[in-house]
């Protein structure tokens, strides 16, 4: 094609045709950019396939993701409920109450561990998604994360400062409970009764222990809170990742990130 041009060019200025030959040159460069031009869109046009399919597959990986978090988040909303209950039922014990189902002391005791995982997997691509009710509820959602993060941590603290110390102070660790069970069965240990029930009921109407039921019951129902928020953002942004992936825009558009701070 470079030879045909060529030969077109030389027949020109051979023949002494000036003004020809600077059309078919100018003709030519034309024609040399846009092929260029129809090349770079081309390019472009794969390179934005490219970038949509790899959206596409982080929105799906994400949906995977927050299904994996949900079970994370019903596992604890169902422990800081059953959490909830052992401090309720302790503290109607000490306040003279028959209790007729057995109460678990020893829930007293245990901290809880919570992952952010879209945060950890997701955050830093926020900026380069292509829609914007799916960033925000992304970002709706790693903000509740934080916020569970942060409630976890108050309860962890509350046992390592508080709960602990006050269980060894008055020897209520029961002791035996513990190695007459079977070694390295942690779920075994978990639900073993390892609390003197008896040297608790002691400390029934005392400020220390009356403090760690309040604490217990506050910062439980902070972390339920939480809980419940994130798992409402989680339920958001997985039916906004379901509607784009399936270009139901109108559901998309439907779908807003909770309407509270907390």
């Amino acid at each position: 094609m470079i030879k045909f041009f060529r030969k077109i060019r030389q027949k020109l200025l051979s023949e002494g045709k000036i003004g020809k030959y600077l059309s078919y040159a100018i003709g030519e460069i034309i024609l040399v950019v846009i092929g260029i031009l129809i090349a770079l869109q081309i390019n472009n046009n794969n390179e934005a396939r490219k970038a949509r399919a790899a959206e596409i597959q982080l929105y799906k990986n994400a949906i995977l993701d927050l299904r994996e978090e949900a079970k994370s988040i019903s596992t604890n909303i169902r422990w800081f409920r059953g959490y909830q209950d052992t401090y309720d039922e302790i503290y109607r014990e000490r306040n003279g109450e028959v209790i007729d189902e057995p109460i678990l002391y020893s829930d007293i005791v245990w901290s809880n561990f919570f992952r952010p995982l879209i945060e950890e997997k997701y955050g830093d691509n926020l900026d380069h998604l292509g829609n914007e009710i799916v960033q925000k509820l992304f970002r709706d959602l790693i903000w509740r994360e934080k916020l569970t993060m942060e409630a976890m941590t108050e309860w962890n603290d509350s046992k390592i400062t508080s709960v602990r110390p006050f269980i060894r102070k008055y020897g209520i660790a029961n002791t035996d409970s513990i190695y007459s069970d079977q070694k390295y069965e942690f779920m075994r240990l978990k639900n073993s009764s390892f609390i003197d029930t008896e040297r608790l009921r002691l400390q029934y109407g005392t400020d220390e222990l009356d403090q760690i039921l309040y604490d217990g019951k506050y910062i439980s129902g902070w972390v339920l809170r939480c809980l419940d928020n994130l798992k409402s953002a989680n339920e958001n942004l997985l039916a906004g990742l379901d509607a784009l992936i399936n270009g139901d825009l109108v559901t998309l558009k439907k779908i807003k990130p909770i309407d509270s701070y907390y």
